[in-house]
């Protein structure tokens, strides 16, 4: 008889209602939203991997005579931060928990572990875009040019582990994906130590894990990826800070993260490419030189409090005129600035500012 899971408990659903039952029992939402154990704030998690330690250009190669990468670089960031507890605390306020079901629920269903006994999880995704050349097979070996793009999605998960639990987990979690498949590729692979971390490889869909007590990480890719890699970036990122290696250190968005507080959720979409007026017909003025934005929230009761930071390429750009007639004159058109109320605009050098509350129903 096969061993009953947590991971099967979880996906029949009995490890949910357990969740959902003890957290009436949960005496506070987390004390220091964004921080683990180890005092690892979100940023030191945010990684940066160089294209050229990412890239796999081996299906490029086969298909393409002299294939070379002429330039590279990140153009995006994107990125989702939860505090479970903190939903479980105001499930009612929130209209149940699909925030839970959203962020970091793959991979903990993956593993076996109950979103209750997880601190927070982080899901973020880094795209490359790179020009290449490469010698037409037909005309007389006339060197083309081209572009594509890359992207890797790592999820992570804190709290306190048994990494011989999780494996088995990720173990049995595999074979239920192919049972039938005996090729290696299909098969958990262990791949090392790396910073304390075990390492585990599934080739088959490029995933890469790394598994101690205090964090689960997932890295997935493509054929073009190298999701090991990746992982020992993310790794790295998390203990080695500098200007390679972190989105918050030695980048355009340096100083976004220097204001930024996770709270108990958090998105941000960033962007190497700023908007332009000249590029785009209609835009409104306040997008104009726009990299990105970061909203955080503290969830409490029926109302939060809200700060979403808006990310300029310079100090010029960012007119907090425009931006406060624009929220003043959308607040409760769309989703962005939804039932926001007793809101201010500040001015942070190339950072703009806004504060306020909205209904915690709205929270997404």
């Amino acid at each position: 008889m096969k061993k009953i899971t947590r991971r099967d408990a979880l996906r029949n659903g009995t490890a949910g209602l357990f969740a959902v039952g003890v957290a009436g029992l949960a005496g506070c939402t987390a004390s220091i939203p964004g921080m683990g154990d180890d005092g690892a704030t979100v940023t030191n998690w945010l990684a940066n991997p160089s294209f050229d330690d990412v890239f796999v250009g081996e299906e490029y190669e086969e298909q393409l005579d002299e294939f070379e990468v002429e330039d590279s670089e990140v153009t995006d960031l994107n990125f989702d931060y939860l505090v479970p507890e903190a939903v479980f605390d105001n499930e009612q306020e929130l209209n149940g928990l699909d925030l839970v079901e959203r962020y970091g629920s793959s991979l903990r269903t993956t593993i076996g572990v109950p979103a209750m006994e997880t601190d927070w999880a982080l899901e973020q995704q880094t795209s490359w875009s790179f020009d290449y050349s490469y010698e037409q097979e037909f005309g007389g070996g006339e060197t083309s040019q081209s572009d594509d793009q890359i992207s890797i999605e790592t999820t992570i998960i804190g709290g306190s582990f048994e990494p011989d639990d999780v494996v088995y987990e990720l173990e049995e979690w595999v074979e239920d994906q192919y049972p039938d498949g005996v090729a290696d590729e299909r098969e958990l692979s262990s791949e090392g130590e790396y910073e304390g971390y075990e390492l585990y490889y599934l080739e088959v869909q490029h995933q890469a894990f790394a598994i101690n007590s205090s964090h689960i990480i997932e890295v997935s890719g493509d054929g073009n990826t190298d999701s090991i890699a990746a992982i020992e970036s993310v790794l790295d990122t998390r203990w080695d800070s500098g200007a390679d290696s972190r989105w918050a250190e030695g980048t355009d968005f340096e100083d976004v993260f220097a204001q930024y507080d996770p709270g108990h959720r958090s998105r941000g979409q960033l962007t190497l490419e700023p908007f332009s007026v000249d590029d785009f017909e209609g835009i409104e003025e306040w997008l104009d030189g726009f990299i990105g934005s970061i909203t955080s929230y503290e969830i409490d009761g029926a109302t939060s409090d809200v700060t979403q930071l808006y990310a300029y390429e310079n100090e010029r750009d960012a007119s907090v005129d425009d931006l406060r007639e624009f929220v003043e004159n959308n607040r409760d058109i769309g989703e962005e600035f939804e039932t926001l109320e007793d809101f201010s605009v500040a001015d942070e050098g190339s950072i703009l500012v806004v504060t306020g509350t909205v209904r915690t129903s709205t929270i997404d």
